[in-house]
């Protein structure tokens, strides 16, 4: 019994991904999904010159909310990153 329990559980975890990815490829947000047009957003983000400082207070205000940092630290690198 435990076993199909298990066995439920995961497929259920699986089939619900296969849907969100088939809801995102089908929605007006495919477009964000590819590099090219990523680039180009994050281009508009990065040409403004208060950029930097809007995202230190992104940063600061992820630590005082408790966020995980990992993933806000990724995105200053390819915000701000080597081009």
């Amino acid at each position: 019994m435990r076993r199909i329990k298990k066995f439920l559980k995961n497929n259920i975890k699986i089939a619900l991904l296969v849907v969100i990815l088939v809801v995102l490829f089908l929605s007006p947000l495919k477009k964000y999904l590819f590099q090219l047009d990523l680039q180009e957003y994050f281009n508009t983000f990065t040409d403004n010159p208060f950029a930097p400082v809007i995202f230190i207070g992104f940063y600061v205000a992820s630590v005082l909310l408790v966020l995980p940092g990992l993933p806000i630290t990724v995105l200053s690198g390819v915000l701000f990153g080597f081009k």
